[in-house]
């Protein structure tokens, strides 16, 4: 059975064609560092003169050229062409270029690290060398003694250790500098609500700033960055300009840092997901896509996630921005890494996970579907993956547009959609109007006969074109795991004449646009 054809504007002009196929058996498991911080008109150019980030920016050249050598050394992978993409340049600067006269003092372009955490990882690099490279997410450094973590590995990609984490017994006191503009406080209030909402974290703003208690402070600072984990005391999350540019998703990707998150290529299994291009990563930033040791960050058995909001862009410190720097084992999800739309479906369930909110909702009967499960701050409603909506996650996502999104059935017969997505948006990002604030996403649930399964096609996309699809994108989720994040395109190029086969009979298909 065939199905559709979509054309979406703005986010996409995309057309898809769909119909319903013959299904196959198939079957799948399924020490703080201390500036003053006090002050209104902080600079992170201060730091250039301040006597331990001086020590601190040595030992992270010790530990970059480190990451470097090793990255280096690594077994090359035969690599084939890189993929061009004719990217439509935007007015937004990525993170890694406004933070880049800070460079120095910043690991993995955006995490602000303590000088323990720095002789953490220095210390985690001489021991790997003798480790193997057995994995194992049965234990925690928690429980386990240090006898036993020698000869047993743990994949993370939370920081793990509980002195990092939050109390979730009161709120996290947050403070907002009164120098930061109105667009960036709105961006802050919505990251911090988004986290708050999807977790059983809570937040309190505080209207003082106190070095006394522990606190995330957001300064109106010249790059965007943050700490890992809880670091103590006043810890800064820095939103520069640029940094509250299409929503939230670089703020909730910081917050995501303060939270206790490593970056997801990081993850000690990353070399089975994406391979690193070293041939066109600049040379001085080879280091920033180093691994973390696999006893460094935890995992809690969630898969690789190409669509956390914590993902590197294809791009990211590529040498030529017109091709990528990171590649992805599976191509079709080559333009889902990098998304800064919203913390991912996996990022909120880590987070839960990670502050063992899911106890919560332990004696809760709340039947949520498709891959769902009760939100802990409201037991009887559940936490959806994206496409899915409801209660109990068993309608489409809530739509934001009369005109788009619907049930869809799949007949043998190839059929046309065509769907226009963000009409009243501006056509493009400009001076005068650099950012839109919420993008307009629209959901389709596309559905075959029992025994059947689903085929589409986009014939036409007239989205604009950057990796990591940032400013609209089409989503497609053909795994019958619906949690995970689905392929995305906006490139001409993007997946082109591919036939997107559904596992199961229903196929989510989701759109969003920043701009027309």
């Amino acid at each position: 059975m065939r199905f559709i054809f979509m054309t979406f504007y703005v986010v996409l002009l995309s057309t898809v064609i769909v119909r319903a196929f013959s299904m196959f058996h198939y079957s799948r498991e399924n020490n703080v560092v201390d500036y003053d911080s006090s002050t209104e008109d902080e600079s992170f150019g201060k730091m250039e003169t301040h006597p331990r980030l001086k020590l601190m920016r040595e030992k992270l050249k010790k530990l970059k050229l480190n990451n470097a050598d090793k990255a280096r050394r690594a077994p090359q992978v035969a690599a084939g062409p890189l993929s061009y993409r004719n990217i439509e340049r935007s007015v937004f600067a990525p993170v890694e270029e406004i933070n880049e006269p800070f460079a120095d003092y910043l690991y993995q372009s955006d995490i602000l690290l303590t000088e323990e955490q720095v002789d953490n990882l220095l210390s985690a690099n001489k021991d790997e060398s003798n480790e193997n490279d057995e994995d194992s997410n049965s234990v925690s450094t928690e429980t386990t003694s240090d006898e036993t973590m020698h000869h047993k590995r743990i994949k993370r990609k939370v920081k793990s250790n509980r002195r990092y984490k939050w109390s979730t017994k009161k709120p996290i006191s947050y403070y907002i500098s009164a120098d930061l503009t109105p667009a960036k406080k709105q961006v802050i209030v919505s990251a911090v609500n988004f986290w708050q909402h999807h977790t059983c974290l809570t937040f309190r703003e505080v209207e003082t700033l106190e070095d006394s208690i522990d606190l995330i402070h957001f300064i109106n600072g010249e790059g965007c960055f943050s700490g890992i984990g809880r670091v103590g005391g006043s810890q800064n999350v820095s939103v520069a300009d640029g940094c509250e540019h299409l929503g939230f998703g670089i703020v909730s990707h910081e917050i995501g840092h303060a939270l206790g998150f490593w970056h997801e290529q990081a993850r000690s299994d990353r070399d089975s997901f994406v391979e690193v291009r070293l041939v066109n990563i600049k040379p001085d930033k080879e280091g920033d896509f180093a691994k973390q040791a696999a006893n460094s960050i935890k995992t809690y058995d969630i898969p690789y996630e190409y669509g956390s909001i914590m993902h590197y862009g294809a791009n990211s410190f590529a040498i030529s921005q017109a091709f990528e720097a990171l590649i992805a084992k599976n191509e079709r999800f080559q333009q889902t890494m990098g998304q800064r739309t919203a913390p991912s479906f996996f990022d909120v369930y880590q987070v839960n996970r990670h502050y063992e909110c899911l106890d919560k909702c332990s004696a809760a009967i709340t039947s949520c579907q498709n891959g769902g499960y009760p939100n802990p701050k409201t037991c009887n409603k559940c936490i959806c993956p994206t496409g899915f909506g409801g209660d109990l996650c068993s309608d489409p996502q809530t739509t934001q547009s009369e005109n788009c999104g619907q049930r869809i059935t799949a007949t043998e017969d190839w059929q046309l959609l065509e769907a226009s997505v963000g009409e009243n948006l501006p056509w493009k990002p400009t001076e005068n109007n650099p950012a839109v604030w919420k993008p307009v996403v629209c959901s389709w649930h596309i559905t075959a006969p029992v025994s059947k399964t689903v085929e589409v096609l986009v014939s036409e996309n007239s989205a604009q074109c950057n990796f990591g699809c940032t400013l609209n994108a089409l989503q497609i989720k053909t795994n019958i795991n619906y949690k995970m994040t689905g392929m995305r395109v906006c490139c001409r190029n993007d997946n082109r004449n591919y036939i997107y086969q559904s596992e199961g009979n229903l196929m989510p298909i989701i759109a969003e646009a920043y701009y027309h």
